[in-house]
């Protein structure tokens, strides 16, 4: 009797808990005025009505994967299916009290008038109809799956996220990635630091929200813009955890992404690890990978970051699609690295202003002083690329190249002449104030005290695939059709022929010409001549200097646009590409001699880069 008189009263006191949890989710709905209201229609998919008067065309127009113009109104409906849960990932343990409370908080933040998407150089209209912890595809290379880990083996970790003036929906995207697709025994702390930012929705209210959304959350406001290079120092500082890091604010992390990571850096005490990067679709928000080839990083002469495929001796000493491989140069999105060893080679150059170079420096750095790069194949995370990556004051390109110049005058030693060569085309360089002279002297006593080789040694064992110029080089690099966008490439016989696996933020070495000062057209060790009876071009030896006046090729008007011209004499033709009808590559797309006029826009081509030394 007594044990039942026990069970009832559980019985009741579990009924009147959930009639009192009940009434409170009936008033927190009641709050969330201006949400939108969902229903699931016949096809599966969420249908949206609202109870507001908000123009909902944009909300219902559907999203292609073409390049379309960006919005330039404000669109920002939002609905509840964002706190809907999915089922294919690790998902925070919000209770649904605390999912409709952060929904009310972020749909007020999102009715805050921010500028249009072109400001942000992305579709931020569908981002704030996207889900905030959206289902995304796995992306690694089959094999990840089977891998286990020893988590409790593993340090933990703290995330550090630069802002300015980011796009509301796609940076608590960033943060919600992380939360659910991270261990929590492994992720301690994300620390975005606000460089300063004007908009009204990055206020208050949205720290209010990241408090509310999990205590490892933290926001560091700057005081005056110190650009993401010294607020990304400034969260490291603050960083409590073993292993640091850097992330951009327009990140989503894939399922298992972290623990790779941290293995590779628990295997070796000085190493710089970064994970695949996927693509975030610029216009769409697809998640998808580049490509199946493998890339790793590198640069060009004027030190833009640039991909290349990864060489056949790398691919030959890999045992599976699964292994990390080395990588010249990060690309800086996404870095790990174990804070002690961060510190003691030098951190990032907190005198690189704002934006620009800070990943070749650290890249240099490791690799010349002792430490190694590799990219984790098991690790995805996806960045969104875009034009205006991070907002500048002042003239970003100047910036830009003052920074390059800097990386390049500590670490390039007697090659730096190339990057002077290549920037000063069309950037002049004003001269280095007294304050940057010194701080450029102590970083160069950093790369002594650090005991770090030669760039000439960078070359040849980290990166031994990037060409270098000729010691008299005007142009360089690869040779584009401004019509057709075909690039010059040498066929196995020596022809000339065109490839359309042309440089798209990707240098490929097998394309590389130069002219140089005596007026020859190079490839590697031989000369480009011209066939006397086909007027196709084909490899051969250089003839002695000596027998070469009045006699090259040059690209005029130039810098970097013109026409590929061969004088002999008072004799001049001019390159062109051709879809070829001789006998020889019968049919194949080729380059010809032809006469200068009349004038056709298969006649004008581009150089990567025109060297001005001065």
């Amino acid at each position: 009797m007594l044990r039942m008189k026990c069970r009832r009263h559980v019985l009741m006191f579990a009924g009147v808990m959930v009639l009192l949890l009940g009434i409170q989710t009936l008033f927190l709905i009641s709050m969330l005025d201006g949400v939108a209201l969902f229903k699931v229609g016949k096809s599966s998919e969420l249908v949206h009505t609202r109870n507001d008067n908000s123009d909902m065309t944009q909300s219902h127009a559907r999203t292609s994967s073409k390049l379309t113009p960006l919005s330039t109104t404000r669109n920002i409906p939002y609905s509840v299916s964002s706190w809907i849960p999915t089922t294919n990932v690790q998902q925070t343990t919000l209770n649904s009290t605390k999912q409709l409370m952060l929904a009310k908080m972020l749909r007020n933040l999102l009715k805050m008038t921010r500028p249009a998407d072109d400001t942000y150089s992305f579709n931020v209209s569908l981002s704030d109809r996207t889900p905030m912890d959206r289902p995304i595809d796995d992306l690694r290379p089959p094999g990840c799956s089977d891998v286990t880990y020893n988590l409790t083996s593993l340090p933990t970790v703290s995330v550090v996220i630069p802002f300015f003036n980011e796009a509301l929906s796609i940076l608590i995207r960033t943060v919600h990635s992380l939360l659910a697709r991270s261990p929590p025994q492994l992720l301690r702390e994300i620390i975005l630091v606000d460089d300063k930012s004007t908009h009204a929705y990055l206020g208050q209210g949205f720290e209010d929200y990241l408090r509310f959304l999990d205590n490892r959350v933290v926001l560091i406001r700057n005081h005056k813009r110190e650009g993401l290079i010294r607020s990304r120092l400034k969260g490291a500082e603050r960083a409590k955890s073993e292993v640091l890091v850097f992330l951009d604010a327009h990140t989503e992390h894939n399922v298992g992404w972290l623990e790779p990571l941290l293995t590779e850096i628990n295997r070796f005490s000085n190493i710089v690890v970064q994970p695949h990067m996927a693509e975030i679709g610029q216009f769409d928000l697809q998640y998808k990978s580049f490509t199946t080839q493998m890339f790793r990083g590198g640069f060009g002469w004027d030190l833009r970051y640039a991909w290349f495929f990864l060489p056949k001796y790398l691919t030959q000493t890999l045992s599976s699609p699964t292994d990390p491989y080395p990588t010249p140069v990060l690309v800086g999105c996404a870095i790990a690295v174990r804070k002690s060893y961060f510190n003691s080679i030098g951190a990032f150059d907190e005198h690189l202003e704002i934006w620009g170079g800070e990943h070749l420096d650290l890249s240099f750095r490791t690799w010349m002083c002792g430490g190694r790069i590799v990219t984790v194949a098991c690790s995805r995370v996806g960045h969104l690329f875009k034009t205006n990556s991070y907002s500048f004051e002042g003239d970003r390109q100047k910036v830009i190249s003052k920074n390059l110049r800097r990386v390049a005058d500590i670490w390039l030693d007697q090659y730096k002449v190339f990057f002077y060569a290549a920037t000063q085309t069309h950037v002049s360089l004003p001269p280095l104030t007294a304050h940057e002279n010194k701080t450029l002297v102590e970083r160069r006593m950093l790369r002594k005290k650090l005991g770090c080789k030669t760039f000439k040694w960078y070359l040849e064992h980290i990166m031994p695939e990037m060409k270098i110029p000729p010691e008299h080089a005007i142009y360089h690099g690869e040779l584009e059709n401004n019509k057709t966008a075909g690039c010059m490439k040498v066929l196995e016989d020596g022809y000339i022929g065109i490839t359309y696996d042309c440089y798209t933020f990707r240098i490929l070495p097998e394309n590389t010409f130069t002219i140089d000062r005596r007026g020859r057209l190079v490839f590697e060790n031989l000369c480009v001549h011209m066939d006397r009876d086909l007027l196709l071009l084909r490899l051969g030896d250089c003839p002695p200097v000596d027998i070469r006046e009045n006699v090259g090729w040059n690209l005029l008007p130039g810098p970097y646009l013109g026409k590929l011209v061969y004088t002999e004499g008072s004799k001049r033709w001019c390159a062109m590409h051709i879809t070829n009808i001789t006998p020889v590559h019968k049919f194949e797309q080729m380059v010809q001699m032809k006469e200068c006029e009349p004038d056709t826009p298969f006649l004008y081509w581009k150089f990567q880069y025109k060297f001005t030394y001065r």
